[in-house]
């Protein structure tokens, strides 16, 4: 009989420790909740990553040790992440890449972009230095370049005016582009006996490889603004971007051969062609007439704009005929300023200083703009993408072309394809300071 309560009472302390452990689990997994953390909680300039590398892998890496170092948690793509709508960084244009929770994870919410700074490629040593004297393009476009920003207003001068001016910065970007080297003012080369020409056209400037240079020896004399080879200029030919609406993309058959849409498609194109050689915007001017006569005469399909006739603008190029672009249409989903929403007041006392292209300015506006515009773009891609002009009681904010991320275009796009392209949208914004 002792045995046996014995027994009895292991059993019982045994099924009451069961029970009370059984108990403790459930009460935990009752009380307890995971906080997922979200990534509409990145924002600002955290949002802009520097990959090792332009590669998609590269991005996201980047993105991932980003989520890491801001979050304090490490996520897996398909686990916890998706990627998508991924656009590779280039010199002259910024990259992205979309990034969102899956649904079923237990760390992360949300989705957000992030803006990828582009990656220098480290220059291949040469086996052999170029002689300057063999270069393949000497008659290159010069005008104002600072900072990446061509001047509009210089460009109006061209031909017409002996205030047309050419600066350095010009010069250089332009022997590069054309040429496809990677050359540095004054490391590699020195210029000498700068000549702007007859109001812009037909000027010069010899310029001299440096001691130094791994790259160019010898010394050459560039021509500016005539006898340019269009072909030569434009050598960025595969243009993969022509941003259209959902409807043409659907439809781009009966559009593209409709030629009451043919001045709609050609400036779209041309557009796209400039963002792609971005030395083309020496001719602005020149070419916001000159186009109209090259569309004219364009062969057009969905997937070719041939220039069956290059405009010589008065000795700026020389002739050429059957100049061809590959072109890809896309469905524009980029961030827009919805139309009706592009007036803002600024806070009174903001700065007005023109210093930098407006910077300050720029950036009081980009506070003022929609929420959910700011979540899709950056402040450094708004700013890299808009000029501003002065009126008497306000400030014009023009949104320009060439961001992968903000929508804009040319401002005589919507004038002649307003049927192709996003109809619910601004290219302007109005601001005006609170007195």
């Amino acid at each position: 009989m002792k045995k046996l309560l014995i027994i009895l009472t292991s059993i019982s302390v045994i099924s009451t420790s069961s029970s009370a452990v059984i108990s403790c689990d459930k009460s935990d997994d009752s009380k307890g909740t995971v906080t997922k953390k979200s990534l509409t909680s990145i924002k600002g300039n955290d949002l802009k990553l520097s990959p090792t590398s332009n590669d998609e892998s590269a991005a996201k890496k980047a993105v991932i040790n980003k989520i890491k170092s801001y979050l304090s948690i490490e996520v897996k793509e398909t686990t916890d992440i998706i990627f998508k709508d991924f656009i590779s960084a280039t010199l002259d244009n910024g990259g992205s890449i979309k990034v969102s929770a899956v649904e079923t994870s237990t760390k992360i919410t949300g989705e957000s972009t992030f803006n990828l700074i582009y990656k220098e490629e480290a220059s291949p040593e040469p086996t052999e230095k170029i002689d300057l004297q063999n270069l393949e393009y000497k008659n290159i476009p010069a005008g104002v370049r600072t900072d990446g920003v061509f001047d509009s207003v210089n460009a109006s001068y061209l031909g017409e005016d002996d205030k047309y001016d050419i600066n350095e910065e010009s010069i250089l970007f332009s022997l590069n582009q054309m040429n496809s080297l990677n050359l540095k003012s004054g490391e590699d080369f020195t210029i000498s006996e700068l000549n702007k020409g007859e109001k812009g056209i037909g000027g010069s400037v010899i310029i001299t490889a440096t001691n130094d240079s791994k790259y160019i020896k010898g010394s050459t004399t560039l021509t500016f603004n005539k006898d340019i080879l269009f072909s030569g200029l434009l050598k960025n030919r595969n243009i993969d971007k022509v941003y259209v609406n959902n409807d043409t993309v659907n439809n781009i058959e009966s559009y593209i051969t409709n030629n009451d849409y043919k001045f709609g498609f050609g400036s779209l194109i041309m557009e796209a062609i400039g963002v792609k050689n971005p030395a083309l915007e020496t001719f602005s001017s020149k070419l916001a007439i000159a186009g109209m006569n090259i569309i004219a005469k364009c062969e057009l399909s969905k997937n070719e704009f041939i220039v069956t006739e290059v405009p010589q603008l008065d000795g700026i190029f020389k002739a050429e005929r059957n100049v061809k672009f590959n072109i890809t249409f896309v469905e524009d989903k980029r961030a827009f300023i919805k139309k009706g929403e592009n007036n803002v007041t600024l806070d009174k006392g903001t700065s007005e200083s023109s210093d930098n292209y407006y910077l300050s300015l720029k950036k009081a506006v980009y506070s003022k703009v929609s929420a959910d515009f700011r979540t899709k773009v950056s402040e450094s891609e708004f700013v890299k993408y808009t000029r501003i002009t002065k009126s008497k009681d306000n400030y014009s904010v023009v949104l320009l072309p060439g961001s992968d991320i903000m929508y804009s275009h040319d401002r005589m796009v919507p004038l002649v394809a307003s049927k192709l392209i996003l109809s619910n949208s601004e290219i302007t914004i109005q601001a005006t300071i609170q007195k």
